[in-house]
């Protein structure tokens, strides 16, 4: 990969990143609600491993302020659970963009049930929630769809994952 790929996909990464939230908010039906990816997280997952030296930590921190904000939940909840999935995202990254498909989205599971276990955590310091099993469809379709949203995003914005 080139070093331009941020500062000519720039606009590319607001688009993407502002549908991941618009998806965030928009009302589903009640058959698909349950199983409704975490778009927000994925697409982070996709810029961060491409371009690590421009998002990162710091941009999951941010994005996931925006998201509290967006959805109106504890400020600082999804903040702590993107940052943490972008260190260890960062943290696996060479290993990761090697492995194939299969294996990645076995790695991204990983990542979004992390990502799902710190803002399920949070949720209950605020108050008490009951977890259901459903609460993780979200990491499950995120990770098979995660072939998916690689194509799409390689074919919108032309960034590959190389190590």
């Amino acid at each position: 990969m080139s070093h331009e790929p941020l500062a000519s996909h720039r606009i590319a990464l607001a688009l993407t990143l502002g549908l991941a939230m618009i998806t965030r908010i928009l009302p589903l039906g009640e058959g698909f609600a349950p199983f409704n990816p975490d778009w927000v997280a994925l697409v982070l997952l996709y810029w961060i491993l491409p371009v690590p030296e421009r998002i990162g930590i710091l941009w999951a921190w941010g994005v996931g302020l925006m998201v509290d904000a967006l959805t109106g939940r504890l400020l600082g909840q999804h903040a702590l659970a993107y940052g943490v999935m972008a260190y260890l995202a960062l943290l696996m990254r060479a290993r990761l963009t090697l492995l194939p498909l299969f294996m990645q989205s076995l790695w991204v599971l990983g990542l979004l049930l992390v990502e799902s276990l710190l803002v399920l955590w949070t949720q209950r310091q605020e108050l008490p929630v009951a977890m259901q099993f459903q609460y993780w469809y979200p990491a499950l379709t995120g990770a098979l769809i995660w072939p998916l949203v690689l194509f799409i995003l390689h074919g919108l914005t032309g960034v590959r994952h190389r190590p």
